[in-house]
């Protein structure tokens, strides 16, 4: 595996990286969209590191963003950011504000601004880290497309309307053997938008548990970012605060200093304003899905997947009834007629319609609609979004073609994996790094276990290594002279004699491990922290644990050592 050698940067960090093409699990369509454009190009609206903002802004004319629906859009968000906290005093670390930025790009907007967007689902205390990694990168990229002359804002979505709490109830700390997951208890109704969930008194045994986490594993103890930290989460996840709500008030606290807009999706009014689209959505309901079952078909012929799977019954839109979101499927009752279901519920053509014209808020998007609606209310210059996103993109494009007649620029967002002090000294001791962790503690921790072999018996077996390498070339040289087609059964040999060997190295690392139980540890901690579950720590450990013990200063010299312009993974040692 290769990796780039990490480099000092700005400030108290490190970087180095890491290509997607080593890291296991990685879908072949978001390797080709990095490193091999040129495959996939007709899919996407522009290629990820060739961003032109100004032709970004000219494929927005003001009649596909009218004067009204901007100054609509601006009262809910002003709305919003206000109950989020926005204008209501400091926001986290001393002496910054979070609400002159955001109130200040939330006038720019209404001015007249473009948008960055990304967004997720409203997990448990922020998210994983990749959530704060998306919202660095909309920070950085509405910067650069300002200082290119678009005046750009930055603004993240919550995806209150998604109803899987399995995926938003719970978040992972480190520890000292891996992650350790914290659970909520709070329930709703099944298929429940999660953003509407209340909380009741298990979201304080929740913070509790947080607080326990932090202090255990802190390097040095509390401090300053800890304590704030700590104090925002009792403030935003307390009793009677939804998992919206509390996401919302705790993303202003946190990033309000970048002026990150946030926008609550599951906002009524939001829908009232997507009205139009939601009737194109019902009234080409079968246009979509022929041009979706043909996208899908075309993605497998290239040799890629469909993201989302759609059948001939599919429709882009979610019912939401009795604060239950039920998917709205097409079908043909006894009478031969067309018709749509959602649950036990039948709507004729005609009664969808009547819906949607006049009680859009009863309407939801599904994954493949959602950044069009998005991109219908804002002035939308690029969605960033993972590499699952993206893949969306690939099927999305033939709903912006039909209902918008245009596609966002969808960047990849920064991707990274933050190596703190304790794992750091480990992998120097052992001289080993993030590639190394692919493979997984068992196995890892028998490779630290080779690396900690006494030093007699690692150098005999290199001096056995060396003589048998030399023996078979000797051994080699002479059969070639002797008869050439001899030379292939003396390489087996050479082969078989290095194959022994390594198991026997192998056997004297399970020996080093049952006498010395540390390396299992370490490798539990190594593995669990940086490479949790197999799979990039980014996707499963919660970010604004570091912040709380790196504080927010070093958080500004991470936006800067971080880069929107590699196509890599990033490796960071802080």
């Amino acid at each position: 595996m290769s990796v780039v050698q990490p480099s000092r940067a700005p400030g108290a960090v490190e970087t180095g990286t890491l290509s997607f093409r080593e890291i296991p699990h990685t879908s072949r369509l978001f390797l080709d969209y990095l490193y091999d454009f040129a495959k996939v190009e007709k899919w996407y609206a522009r290629a990820p590191f060739a961003r032109d903002w100004k032709a970004a802004r000219a494929a927005i004319s003001a009649a596909a963003y009218p004067a009204g629906r901007r100054a609509r859009i601006a009262d809910v968000l002003e709305r919003q950011n206000r109950e989020f906290g926005a204008g209501a005093g400091a926001g986290l670390g001393a002496g910054v504000s979070a609400s002159s930025n955001t109130l200040a790009n939330l006038g720019r907007f209404r001015a007249g601004s473009h948008v960055v967007v990304t967004g997720q689902q409203v997990g448990l205390f922020g998210g994983p880290l990749y959530c704060l990694l998306k919202a660095l990168t909309a920070v950085k990229l509405a910067a650069e497309a300002t200082a290119a002359g678009v005046d750009t804002v930055p603004i993240f979505w919550l995806a209150a309307e998604d109803h899987d709490l399995a995926e938003v109830n719970h978040t992972y700390l480190a520890s000292a053997v891996g992650p350790g997951r914290i659970e909520v208890g709070s329930k709703g109704q099944p298929d429940a938008p999660v953003g509407s969930i209340v909380f009741g008194g298990e979201i304080e045994r929740a913070v509790a548990e947080a607080a326990e986490a932090l202090h255990g594993y802190s390097a040095g103890g509390p401090n300053v970012a800890e304590d704030e930290i700590l104090a925002a989460l009792r403030a935003c996840y307390a009793p009677g605060e939804t998992f919206a709500s509390a996401y919302g008030k705790l993303w202003t606290k946190l990033t309000g200093h970048w002026g990150l807009i946030i926008l609550d999706a599951s906002d009524p009014e939001l829908d009232r304003v997507a009205q139009p689209l939601y009737v194109q959505a019902v009234e080409r309901a079968s246009e979509i899905n022929e041009a979706l079952l043909a996208r899908g078909k075309e993605l497998e012929r290239a040799g890629y997947h469909a993201q989302v799977k759609v059948t001939a019954t599919s429709t882009p839109l979610f019912s939401m009834r009795a604060g239950v979101r039920l998917v709205i499927h097409r079908s043909h009752p006894h009478s031969g007629e067309p018709a749509f279901t959602a649950g036990e519920q039948w709507f004729t053509p005609a009664e969808l319609r009547h819906l949607a014209d006049h009680s859009p808020e009863m309407l939801s998007p599904n994954a493949l609609f959602r950044p069009v609606v998005q991109d219908y209310l804002l002035p939308t210059l690029a969605y960033v979004g993972g590499g699952a996103e993206i893949a969306y993109f690939a099927q999305s494009a033939v709903i912006f073609d039909a209902l918008l007649g245009r596609r966002t620029m969808v960047l990849p967002r920064i991707s990274a994996t933050l190596i703190e002090a304790k794992a750091a000294k480990l992998l120097d001791r052992y001289a080993v790094g993030l590639p190394d962790l692919l493979v997984g503690s068992g196995v890892l921790a028998q490779e630290l276990a080779k690396r900690e072999l006494p030093g007699k018996l690692q150098d005999a077996f290199a001096a056995v290594e060396a003589a048998a390498r030399l023996a078979s070339q000797e051994l080699h040289a002479q059969l070639q002279q002797l008869d050439a087609t001899l030379t292939g059964a003396a390489q087996t040999a050479s082969w078989k004699m290095a194959y022994q060997l390594n198991k026997l190295r192998e056997r004297a690392a399970r020996a080093e491990l049952r006498r010395n139980e540390v390396l299992e540890r370490q490798a539990k901690l190594l593995a669990g922290n940086l490479y949790p579950f197999g799979g990039l720590q980014e996707r499963t450990l919660s970010g604004v644990e570091f912040v709380a013990r790196h504080g927010f200063d070093w958080l500004e010299e991470l936006t800067s050592a971080l880069s929107v312009d590699t196509p890599d993974h990033q490796i960071v040692r802080v």
